[in-house]
């Protein structure tokens, strides 16, 4: 498991950047990491959509993103859980 989701926008401190990042890139050293999210998701919550709003994805792998109330198993497609609500 990844641990507990962070619901918290992003509030939650993960660690800071590695030394290494910090002499070949001149990262601060005291930059902060934080949990973040896929960008296909952040694609999603972007536009803002409604509950009937489908969202299509175009890339490498074209997604079909849409709200589901609940679960029916089936081998026609995938589905992955909001990580704030599962």
């Amino acid at each position: 498991m990844l641990g507990d989701a962070d619901a918290s926008g992003g509030g939650r401190r993960a660690g800071t950047v590695r030394r290494c990042l910090v002499e070949r890139y001149d990262f601060n050293p005291k930059t902060i990491i934080t949990a973040l999210t896929s960008d296909g998701l952040a694609a999603y919550l972007s536009v803002a959509p409604q509950p009937s709003d489908v969202v299509l994805q175009f890339g490498s792998l074209d997604v079909m993103m849409v709200p589901a109330q609940r679960y029916i198993p089936t081998p026609l497609y995938s589905l992955f859980p909001h990580p704030v609500h599962c």
